[in-house]
This record gives C-alpha cells, structure tokens and sequence, in this order.
C-alpha cells in the first residue's frame, strides 16, 4: 500500500499547482483595466464613433469604359466522323458438360 500513498500525494500537488497556476492568470489578467481605443478613419472622411459625416475632400473616379476587343478564334473545331459502331458478337454454342 505504500505506493498508493505516494499515487494520492502526487495527485494532490499536482492538483494545487493547477490551481495555483489558474489563479495565478487570473489575478494577472485583472491588472490591466484600461485599453486604448483605436481611432478609425472611414472612407468619406469621418472619424469613427458615431460623428456625423461631414463634406470630404475624396471625390469618386471617373473612368471611361474601354471598348472590349473581340475575342480571336484560336482554332477552328475539326469535325471527327462518327465511328462505325462494332460488328454484332455472336452468341456462344450451348455447352456439352450440362
């Protein structure tokens, strides 16, 4: 039975340094409270939270759609014939054995 001790106190500290180790990233995590927050520049000039959009310098491109070319025809389909379709198979004699 000595070994079954030895099994129970490996169990137990092994368990409290688990413990441990959770608390311990817990009281860690509580340190930090305060976060700097991200100012964001939208597209249309604004600035992020909530302000109202106000007249922007940016002004939509204007771009002149370019006549598509036609397509070159890269080869011309070859017409393959139609295969002859196979010689009919004739049907085995009747076997003697049955």
């Amino acid at each position: 039975m000595p070994e079954d001790s030895a099994f129970k106190r490996s169990l137990i500290v092994i368990g409290g340094l688990h413990v441990l180790l959770v608390v311990g990233f817990f009281f860690a995590g509580q340190g930090k409270k305060e976060t700097q927050k991200d100012v964001i520049m939208w597209i249309d000039g604004s600035i992020g939270g909530g302000e109202t959009p106000g007249e922007t310098d940016l002004q939509p491109v204007k771009m002149e759609k370019a006549p598509e070319p036609a397509a070159p025809e890269l080869f011309t389909p070859v017409e393959i014939p139609p295969e002859a379709p196979p010689p009919p198979v004739e049907k085995p004699l009747p076997s003697e054995i049955v």
